[in-house]
């Protein structure tokens, strides 16, 4: 699986510590959307093994799996906020068999793949995520880090308390948090 942790760092005038106001949160939740969308442009344009001679025969249904498995998972609730870019696409069981007749190994099916994508012609060494969190860094994360510290200074007088709301009736076991 290729997962990349992103946390922005600020020199803040106040502690901080708590939780991030609705404003801060919308500025991370943005980064990451702008971020899979950045995933999404440059994972395109895959050979699919059509290099190879013979051409490898790629399952139809595994085609743009791992292209459509971007996405982000948001941390607000404690230090270091911020958010993840994932990619945790696996590889899919194909029906049919080789051309020798031989059924397909099932050993691999559920394993994650994304993080040894590479372009054709180049060394494996030469991983597209790599790439994908190059573009996400220089492109992505100087403008949020920039949106995130104006948004911590406009707040920065706002109370950041976690409270605890009891359940009306006692056989509710959920404990409820919100932002004040």
């Amino acid at each position: 699986m290729a997962r990349v942790k992103v946390t922005l760092t600020v020199d803040l005038p106040r502690d901080i510590s708590g939780m991030l106001l609705e404003s801060e949160r919308r500025v991370l939740t943005k980064a990451g959307t702008d971020s899979v969308k950045v995933a999404a442009e440059q994972w395109v344009g895959w050979k699919y093994g059509s290099q190879y001679s013979p051409a490898r025969n790629y399952p139809s249904s595994q085609l743009g799996t791992s292209g459509g498995a971007w996405r982000f998972e948001e941390n607000f609730t404690k230090a270091p906020f911020g958010f993840q870019l994932i990619n945790d696409a696996e590889i899919k069981p194909r029906d049919g068999s080789k051309r020798n007749g031989e059924p397909y190994s099932t050993k691999s099916v559920g394993k994650r793949y994304a993080r040894y994508v590479h372009r054709a012609n180049t060394p494996a060494s030469n991983e597209e995520w790599i790439v994908v969190w190059a573009r996400v860094r220089k492109e992505v994360l100087p403008l949020a880090a920039s949106a995130l510290l104006k948004e911590i200074i406009s707040n920065i007088g706002k109370e950041r308390v976690v409270k605890e709301i009891k359940p009306e009736r006692a056989n509710i076991e959920t404990e409820f948090m919100t932002i004040e």
